[in-house]
């Protein structure tokens, strides 16, 4: 599937997708249908789940509530490869590799051609599957994985979904750059913003180049994207978390006094509100709450994520560890939220590749 017929068509569609951002879109009528709605509706648990999957950031999706959609949706019969495919990221949002590994190749059986929104199931599980084949470290089997659901994409819906492209664009960059193909990952994060249509999309490509470079210890640069992204994020809670990765960029590339600082200016200047969550991790990091009063916190928040809220925490309490010289403290820490094996989680990414440095 990942043949020379694919990669030609990708070339094909870059090509055409950035022709037509430079001109008049609007007039081709290239309005995005809604994945949801392909799902098969919003009574269904098929769409549910994939309406909950779009709109939710990592700590907030309440992955037990996302499984159990997804195991409606493959209970049902009319869906079974998209719930498969949906309990497979479910897994990777609850920590659990191995479970997700066996959901996400039952949805790979699908026939895209099976019948409407069908298509959307091979490619949410192939960029599912991108995530576990980049968490044990093969980025090249990631970008196999992106470029075979990027193709289906072209194959079976056109130019009609460029904010799922633009997506796939920049996942693919990010596993580029872990590969060490800085150059080619540059020009890819370029494309994915340039078919960008919406500020929230254009938000998520600078970010996710942000998080990359973070990962991969070229702290400088993380810092560059993390800024440029920040003023662009749509609400608060992105912001908050966009924050803080820029602190853990400017401490470790500079120093934690700077990053403080910048982090102060930051809180002054945006009028943020550090009692809801991750602005608890801020409170931590600028002194005013110990790790024991953290947790305690964050357990109270009913609307998290339980496992990617205490891999973060054990993010930030390695980093708060690391930089006091605290290395033994760090290296358990950054263990901790490898071992939790929430994969999508940046953070996940980010202590890997500390530990690798350690």
């Amino acid at each position: 599937m990942a043949g020379l017929g694919i990669r030609a068509s990708l070339r094909v569609y870059w090509s055409l997708i950035a022709l037509l951002s430079l001109t008049a879109c609007s007039a081709l009528q290239l309005e995005e249908p809604t994945v949801a709605r392909s799902a098969g509706g919003a009574d269904r648990p098929c769409a549910r789940a994939v309406d909950l999957l779009e709109r939710r950031e990592t700590l907030s999706l309440d992955g037990r509530q996302l499984k159990a959609y997804a195991e409606a949706c493959v209970a049902r019969g009319d869906r079974p490869q998209l719930g498969w495919a949906l309990l497979g990221r479910a897994e990777q949002y609850l920590g659990d590799r191995s479970a997700s590994t066996v959901a996400l190749n039952a949805a790979l059986k699908a026939d895209p051609d099976a019948g409407p929104g069908i298509w959307f199931a091979p490619i949410l599980a192939l960029d599912a599957r991108a995530t576990l084949f980049a968490a044990k470290g093969d980025p090249i089997g990631a970008l196999n994985e992106i470029d075979v659901a990027s193709g289906l994409l072209v194959r079976f819906t056109g130019v009609r979904y460029p904010e799922l492209f633009s997506r796939l664009l920049s996942e693919r960059a990010a596993y580029l750059a872990l590969a060490g193909e800085e150059a080619r990952a540059a020009a890819d994060f370029e494309r994915a913003l340039l078919i960008s249509r919406s500020a929230e999309q254009r938000f998520n490509v600078m970010r996710r180049a942000g998080w990359v470079e973070l990962a991969s210890g070229r702290f400088a640069r993380a810092y560059r994207r993390l800024t440029q992204a920040y003023d662009r994020a749509p609400a608060v809670p992105q912001k908050l978390q966009n924050a803080l990765r820029i602190y853990a960029a400017e401490a470790q590339g500079l120093d934690p006094e700077t990053a403080e600082r910048g982090l102060r200016r930051r809180l002054e200047s945006g009028k943020l509100d550090l009692d809801l969550y991750p602005g608890l991790i801020i409170r931590f990091l600028l002194g005013e709450i110990d790790g024991e009063t953290l947790r305690q916190r964050a357990r109270e928040e009913s609307r998290l994520n339980p496992a990617a809220t205490k891999a973060q925490l054990d993010y930030y309490l390695g980093l708060r560890s690391l930089l006091a010289g605290e290395t033994r403290q760090a290296r358990a820490a950054f263990e901790r939220v490898v071992e939790s094996e929430v994969v999508a989680l940046p953070e996940y990414f980010f202590a890997r590749g500390a530990l690798d440095r350690l």
